[in-house]
């Protein structure tokens, strides 16, 4: 996941929200992931970005969905793109 513009940090909850998959976007606004990892990689949408990395585990209707959408982005070759709309900073 690409974070933009955002303050992440390892042990940070941030929340995902979809837009327009899964037929989610409208009855789940998003879901709360732990933070695994943060690096910076370059030559990411023309600059640097922060990448975090946070790992879903499938249990209920939106990371079902979320898993779908995934597969559907990987066998086409099209990124996951999820918003990150609040981070909540570990203490």
């Amino acid at each position: 996941m690409i974070v933009q513009g955002g303050d992440v940090h390892a042990g940070d909850t941030v929340w995902l929200h979809a837009r327009g998959w899964g037929g989610l976007a409208g009855k789940l606004a998003g879901h709360p992931f732990s933070v695994a990892d943060v690096a910076e990689r370059t030559g990411v949408s023309g600059g640097a970005a922060v990448v975090a990395t946070v790992h879903a585990k499938v249990v209920g209707p939106w990371t079902q969905a979320l898993a779908r959408h995934a597969r559907e982005c990987a066998r086409s070759g099209r990124p996951l793109r999820l918003q990150v709309r609040r981070a909540v900073h570990a203490l």
